[in-house]
């Protein structure tokens, strides 16, 4: 792929193209709140991590998964991630398109109080929480939560395999994966473990199906919080 030296070269000149991408552009709505509304392709620093911001442009021609992985924290993984899930909201057809995000901070309702979403960011230590939470009220079930991850145009699933995962946790990723890989719909997901590393954490028929769906994209082991 040809090299990209600026991304506001390329996203300047892709999100004002017609009418229609400025329309859409106004018309999403998100949920991510607070810096997570800042991790955008437009906010993207020139120069830093540009390897995988090509890649993260990349999903926009062919829809491959993506696994954005560093051992340091604050490498970008999760801004490179939202940055996929912010364009794609932007770009989606419907008025408008919608985002919800499974996570722990602020006064976030539970996923399945959300409107239909367009694209879903899901901090995985706050999913397996908020499930082992929904299995104690009597109209929620965790069939309805995993089919609801699995269903979602766009999955980002953030922060997988902060801690070891539990035979429960490997379950519900596989079914989130497996779902996904046999529909055809793309996964971002971000890790602070190695390809190989992954492989022994995470179940080995997940591990596959994820080579299978697309690419692993390494960061440079930078923290850029410093």
């Amino acid at each position: 792929m040809e090299h990209i030296s600026s991304v506001r070269d390329v996203v300047g000149s892709q999100t004002n193209q017609t009418p229609h991408s400025k329309r859409n552009s106004k018309s999403y709505q998100s949920s991510l709140g607070g810096l997570l509304a800042t991790y955008t392709f437009e906010n993207w620093r020139e120069g830093v991590q540009e390897e995988a911001m090509k890649y993260a442009l990349a999903f926009f021609e062919d829809q491959r998964s993506i696994v954005f992985w560093s051992k340091v924290y604050g490498s970008g993984k999760t801004f490179a991630a939202c940055a996929i899930l912010h364009r794609w909201l932007r770009e989606d057809k419907g008025d408008p398109a919608v985002a919800d995000y499974l996570g722990s901070s602020g006064a976030i309702q539970p996923l399945y109080f959300t409107p239909k979403p367009r694209g879903t960011l899901a901090i995985m230590p706050d999913v397996f929480s908020q499930i082992k939470s929904a299995m104690q009220e009597p109209d929620v079930t965790v069939t309805s939560i995993v089919e609801r991850l699995q269903s979602v145009p766009l999955l980002v699933m953030d922060d997988l395999c902060r801690t070891d995962l539990t035979k429960f946790e490997n379950d519900i990723i596989y079914r989130i994966v497996n779902h996904r890989y046999n529909q055809g719909m793309p996964v971002v997901i971000t890790t602070n473990v190695s390809p190989a590393q992954l492989g022994m954490q995470v179940w080995s028929a997940t591990v596959s199906r994820l080579h299978q769906m697309g690419r692993f994209v390494h960061l440079e082991e930078v923290d850029l919080r410093l």
